[in-house]
C-alpha cells in the first residue's frame, strides 16, 4: 500500500474548508479512511494546524479536530536524523526539508502539498492534492 506525506497547507485546506482546495484535500483523506493509502504527517505539521485553526473555531475543538485526523493520518517522526539532514540542505524552507525527511524515515513515496518548490526532489514524488488525485485514478481500478 502506498504511504503518503500530507503536508500542512492540505490538512488545513480539509479542516478549514478552504475554497477552492477542500474537494481535493478531502478525497486525498478519505482514500487514507477507506485504508487505500497509508497517510502520514509530522507532529509539527499537526501543532501548525491547531495554531492556525484555533484562530476560528477555538484551541478545544482545533485538539479535537487533530485527534480525530490521527485515527487516519500516522504521525512520522522527526528525531535528531530528519533534523540534522534538513540543517544541511540549503533551503529557503527549513520546515519544508524537516518534513522531507521525516517523510522519508516512514517510507513515503510522496508527498502532497500546495508548496512543491521548497521541497528537495531528488527521492520523493512531490505533487498536488489534484496531481495525486489525477495519478491515483489513471492507476487503480477504485
Amino acid at each position: 500500500m502506498k504511504r503518503i506525506f500530507l503536508d500542512t497547507n492540505v490538512i488545513i485546506d480539509f479542516l478549514e474548508q478552504r475554497e477552492p482546495f477542500f474537494k481535493a484535500a478531502a478525497n486525498v483523506i478519505d482514500l487514507g479512511a477507506k485504508q487505500k493509502i497509508i497517510l502520514y504527517t509530522s507532529a509539527i505539521s499537526f501543532l501548525n494546524c491547531i495554531y492556525v485553526i484555533q484562530k476560528t473555531i477555538g484551541y478545544a475543538k482545533a485538539v479535537d479536530s487533530i485527534k480525530l485526523l490521527t485515527q487516519i493520518i500516522h504521525v512520522s517522526p522527526i528525531t535528531n536524523a530528519e533534523f540534522f539532514s534538513a540543517l544541511n540542505v540549503e533551503s529557503p524552507d527549513i520546515e519544508d526539508v524537516t518534513q522531507y525527511y521525516s517523510a522519508i524515515s516512514v517510507g513515503c513515496e510522496t508527498i502532497i502539498t500546495r508548496n512543491a518548490k521548497d521541497f528537495p526532489k531528488d527521492t520523493i514524488c512531490i505533487v498536488s492534492p489534484d496531481e495525486f488525485l489525477k495519478q491515483w485514478s489513471e492507476n487503480t481500478t477504485d
